[in-house]
């Protein structure tokens, strides 16, 4: 993609009430998803009540699959409801109750306490309203249509699953390997503010190369060694990963796929996020 084409897509600048808004609801969404599901949970519930590393896998396993199931009719039922923002207040308590239970497991019960909370959270991550006109299941169908989409599907999985193995193993690299327990803080704290440091340098580059060119550039710089600088770097891609995806589907969003003719596409952007 040329720099004019990649600065095309870019709006230059957005009102900062709008990004003040995104940031407000993105940061404590943020917070639950990534440092404490994937980073806390996998350490606190062996460490707490005992629990066997086997059986946590395998429930925490649970909650992408409900997602991978729910998701895709959550977000073509949120582009037909009239105001979102009732959804996301309706969706807020649940979600907030299900963080707490998450995170204070009972000595009793715990497996099926763990699962109920992911089933809390996962459900309360959006609220779904049945469409009021038009067919669910074909935006559903409208997204699958465009090859571009598709083609992307795959590397979402594995880039999924590329994040979130290292999150959820690295606090038991950190104790067990590096026997640093005591920095375990530190070095997550080093990971998340690259992160969020490199974001500014990733937008640039946007600019400059493109959404999947810098992305691709991201996944190169996730390696490197000793450990601090393991942290500095996956944090600076990290900050890639969390803008790159995102971004290239707002672009399909908006463009007609190629392929389907003059006929836009029915689905509109919660269609797409939605997977």
């Amino acid at each position: 993609m040329s720099a004019t084409s990649a600065s095309a897509i870019l709006p230059a600048s957005l009102p900062r009430s709008a990004l003040l808004a995104y940031g407000a609801l993105g940061l404590p969404l943020a917070m639950a998803a990534l440092p404490v599901y994937y980073v806390h949970v996998p350490r606190l519930y062996p460490e707490a009540i005992g629990m066997s590393l086997s059986l946590l896998g395998a429930l925490l396993l649970v909650a992408p699959l409900l997602d991978a199931g729910t998701d895709p009719l959550l977000g073509p039922s949120s582009d037909r409801s009239r105001r979102r923002q009732r959804l996301i207040v309706f969706a807020l308590p649940g979600l907030a109750i299900g963080m707490l239970a998450l995170l204070h497991p009972p000595s009793t019960a715990a497996p099926r306490w763990l699962v109920a909370s992911l089933l809390l959270l996962a459900t309360s991550a959006a609220a779904y309203r049945p469409p009021k006109r038009g067919s669910l299941f074909g935006d559903l169908g409208s997204v699958l249509d465009d090859g571009r989409f598709r083609h992307l599907l795959p590397v979402f999985v594995l880039n999924g699953i590329a994040a979130a193995l290292p999150a959820t193993l690295v606090l038991f690299f950190v104790a067990d390997a590096l026997q640093a327990e005591a920095w375990s803080g530190a070095f997550l704290a080093l990971h998340f503010a690259s992160a969020v440091a490199f974001l500014p340098l990733w937008v640039r580059l946007a600019r400059r190369f493109g959404w999947v060119a810098s992305w691709l550039l991201s996944m190169l710089a996730a390696v490197a060694w000793p450990f601090a600088l393991v942290c500095l770097l996956f944090g600076a891609a990290l900050g890639a990963d969390l803008t790159m995806p995102t971004a290239l589907l707002a672009d399909m969003a908006e463009q007609s796929p190629e392929g389907l003719g003059e006929r836009p596409c029915r689905a509109q952007a919660g269609a797409y996020f939605s997977w």
